[in-house]
């Protein structure tokens, strides 16, 4: 015989709906800790645990019991969010729904005939399971975000009355120097620097990147600072949290100086959540509101199965980043078309020619079945191609403008391609600490073409001046600071459990000419 049980106990209340609910969304962040913010994943799990009590509500109304419909929602809510992870994101979808329905069926069916003994245990049962495995995961995500960010020294601007440019910094990721294209994947890309420099652009010819990832790059270049002290400032614990690299895309030197200096900062975001916004903006322009924690989640759910089946199917991760990356483009030939009241800083991470590759030379869509039928060299090249037609249209723009009014332009990768080893092994276990020479240049090799048009016409740009110095190079040239140049090095660190330790591999990837 069951003993009586407080009403509070875990056979009586069925804490398993919203447990089950949030456990797929705390995994997902759990596995992406160092990389989501707490903000992106309240903004997921709020709302999937909302929807998931509802149902359990209601589900209860129709089963007139609280526990067998908490144990109905359970089973349609783990099924539901848990899909992709189960089945496999894209496959077999008609075969796939039919087999949850049944299962759901065959669920509600049994909590429909278990008598009052047996949903008793199960709520006991499916309590203790839920709470295990939310509990496997909540260290992980207490952590989130809570690396501390060192200080910056702060800056002074001193304009001379000169008037202002508009400043334009264009990031393609991934986008290789000239001459690791070739080495990488036997690419001429010589036509494109040559019609810059006809356009009266600096390609600089031997730059390297500062470090071989986009976090640290761009948070250097817009720091205008290496990360030393920001890494210091990182405890042992957590030198794989990138956080403190993201706090510094989204709240960065470079524009606040703009900024005091008179600047309108105009941020074009990405779908990559670190650059997909920025907290000191005047004006933020996005393709989709939504996070791509947000986007990842819901692929890995039945929706997008159900949406395909039914013909309404919106856009896969695989078609929103091929549009989002367009729409940016269209935003650059759109803001380079108006007269603006005041100078603007108008930054654009543009997420090309970085995989996945979903545009042809021409600019029409690639499937992933067309991708995986090519070779990544061919499917690279014609991307690039896209991206260096688009690339051409604004720096026509840019260039017909009057001399006194053209503004500055700065083309600059974050990074080179993938090496090899990446590309055919989880990225995430390849290590820099054992990375070749030859493997150090293909990520660090970077394109860098600067156009300097009015007081900066007579400036000649080093050709190995690295990112890190872009913008002083740039403020000092035309609002008159004195930062001068910091030495250019590039870094890398051990690998992804230690993204923070790093070790100077200049020497290594330098030219010797």
């Amino acid at each position: 015989m069951d003993r009586p049980t407080s009403r509070w106990s875990l056979r009586r209340l069925p804490l398993h709906p919203l447990l089950l609910a949030a456990l797929p969304v705390l995994m997902l962040w759990w596995q992406n800790a160092s990389e989501v913010t707490t903000s992106e994943a309240l903004r997921v799990l709020l709302p999937v645990v909302a929807v998931t009590l509802v149902v359990a509500a209601l589900a209860s109304l129709a089963l007139r019991d609280a526990r067998r419909g908490a144990l109905a929602a359970s089973a349609g809510a783990f099924l539901y969010l848990s899909y992709g992870h189960l089945w496999g994101v894209g496959r077999a979808p008609v075969l796939g729904v039919l087999v949850w329905l049944v299962l759901l069926v065959v669920a509600v069916l049994w909590v429909r005939r278990a008598d009052e003994p047996t949903t008793a245990r199960a709520t006991l049962g499916v309590n203790l399971v839920a709470l295990l495995l939310v509990a496997l995961t909540l260290p992980g995500v207490a952590t989130a975000g809570t690396t501390p960010t060192a200080p910056l020294p702060e800056l002074g601007v001193t304009p001379d009355g000169r008037p202002l440019r508009d400043i334009l910094y264009i990031v393609p990721d991934r986008y290789g120097r000239e001459d690791n294209l070739q080495a990488t994947f036997g690419i001429d890309n010589s036509a494109f620097t040559e019609l810059l420099e006809r356009r009266d652009f600096q390609v600089l010819d031997d730059v390297l990147g500062n470090y071989p990832r986009t976090s640290h790059s761009l948070a250097a270049t817009l720091s205008m600072e290496y990360l030393d002290d920001v890494a210091a400032s990182i405890p042992v614990g957590q030198r794989d949290d990138l956080q403190p690299a993201y706090r510094l895309l989204r709240d960065h030197r470079v524009g606040d100086v703009l900024k005091q200096a008179g600047y309108e900062y105009i941020h074009i975001g990405s779908w990559w959540s670190p650059t997909a916004t920025a907290t000191d903006a005047d004006v933020v322009l996005n393709y989709d509101s939504r996070s791509e924690f947000a986007q990842v989640f819901a692929d890995t759910t039945l929706g997008p199965t159900v949406l395909e089946l039914l013909g309404v199917g919106g856009e896969s991760s695989r078609e929103r980043r091929r549009n989002h990356s367009a729409w940016q483009l269209d935003q650059l030939d759109r803001l380079l078309a108006e007269e603006a009241p005041r100078p603007r800083f108008i930054l654009a991470h543009i997420t090309l020619p970085h995989e996945p590759y979903v545009f042809d030379e021409d600019g029409s869509e690639v499937s992933l079945e067309q991708e995986k039928a090519r070779t990544r060299a061919d499917s690279y090249e014609r991307q690039l191609r896209y991206l260096n037609t688009r690339l051409e249209r604004i720096v026509d723009a840019a260039v017909d403008q009057p001399d006194a009014t053209a503004p500055i332009v700065l083309i600059q990768s974050d990074e080179g391609p993938h090496t090899h080893r990446q590309e055919v092994t989880l990225k995430s276990r390849f290590r820099f600490a054992e990375a070749t020479d030859e493997e150090l240049r293909t990520k660090l090799r970077v394109f860098s073409a600067y156009r300097l048009p009015g007081e900066g016409a007579d400036v000649v740009v080093p050709e190995d001046l690295s990112p890190v110095n872009s913008f002083r190079l740039i403020l000092d040239t035309y609002l008159g600071t004195e930062l001068g140049l910091l030495p250019d090095r590039s870094f890398t660190y051990p690998d992804d459990t230690d993204r923070w330790t790093f070790t100077d591999v200049t020497d290594r990837v330098r030219d010797v000419r």
